[in-house]
């Protein structure tokens, strides 16, 4: 029997859909169909196809749907993947994800395209524990720091280009100890738990338009001096900013969600200030030893001394 391969190839920018009908309805003779476009309307088009099987990418929901619904099987083909001046990467969609590097250079600039296919993130555990690099050049493209992704690259230093990141998963700088900036994009909505993690930052400057701060996400970053948190940020995690021992000050004007979590500052021993939005549950933010909390306009300003536990207003 003559096996008949047919590949269905839709390119589109933005949206839209490619309608087939019943062109193969009844083809008993068809064996493969590789689907490697997406939006492609195939409801009708395979029925009655019993010796078919259907072959696409893992993202494309719609074939698998399909392939359940009329009982035909459907294989998830392998993402192409590539190698670049050792960098490792995969094409999803028309987007290149990095996966890894094999290299040994300490600086490392991400290239815009590979293979014509905009470079758009750096994925899980890309240069986890890569003791050599010191400097990564992101672009504009890149929008996406997936998690774990420099976790452990001690001797990383500089990011650059890091403000139009948008989304950065959890424990992505974790352990990298000598990185001393980080520019935030006001696009980013959440800061995952972990995310700065044991690094060296000087100073944070949380974008406005920020909802969430996960636990540990800023911990022990022993040169951090001073924090100021923008009033669109609802939720504080258990010791997001603990055990920044140079921590001095910080400026915490919560908006109306959840008060932050008692042990924020955990382990921030020299914080002599806090200056918060508004007296309600104000107990709820404060380190363990208050010494006198005075309202100050529309912030009330708290300092505090060792083994003092009482809070007066």
């Amino acid at each position: 029997m003559l096996s008949l391969i047919l590949v269905l190839r839709v390119l589109l920018f933005g949206r839209g859909l490619a309608h087939y009908g019943g062109a193969f309805e009844g083809c008993q003779s068809l064996e493969e169909v590789i689907i490697l476009g997406e939006e492609i309307y195939i409801d009708e088009t395979f029925r009655q196809c019993d010796n078919v099987v259907l072959k696409c990418y893992a993202w494309n929901e719609d074939v698998q749907a399909f392939g359940e619904r009329y009982g035909i099987p459907v294989e998830i083909m392998a993402n192409p993947t590539g190698e670049h001046n050792g960098l490792q990467y995969e094409i999803i969609r028309d987007e290149v994800v990095i996966t890894g590097y094999t290299g040994t250079e300490s600086g490392v600039a991400i290239p815009l395209a590979l293979e014509g296919k905009v470079v758009t993130t750096i994925g899980e555990g890309a240069f986890k524990d890569n003791v050599t690099l010191k400097h990564i050049g992101l672009h504009q493209n890149i929008k996406t720091i997936e998690k774990e992704c420099f976790s452990g690259c001690i001797n990383l230093e500089e990011v650059f280009d890091d403000h139009y990141v948008s989304e950065i998963g959890a424990y992505a700088f974790e352990g990298c100890e000598k990185l001393i900036s980080f520019d935030l994009s006001d696009d980013i909505k959440e800061i995952e738990p972990y995310t700065f993690s044991g690094c060296d930052l000087q100073s944070v400057d949380i974008p406005q338009g920020v909802i969430t701060i996960g636990s540990r996400a800023f911990f022990s970053n022993p040169s951090l001096e001073n924090v100021y948190v923008p009033s669109s940020v609802l939720s504080i995690g258990f010791e997001a900013f603990g055990a920044c021992i140079g921590l001095r000050t910080a400026y915490v004007p919560v908006g109306e969600g959840d008060i932050p979590n008692i042990n924020v500052f955990k382990r921030s021993n020299n914080v002599s200030a806090l200056h918060y939005k508004t007296i309600s549950r104000l107990s709820n933010l404060l380190p363990r030893e208050i010494k006198e909390a005075v309202e100050d306009k529309s912030v009330i300003v708290i300092k505090r001394q060792k083994r003092e536990k009482t809070l007066t207003v």
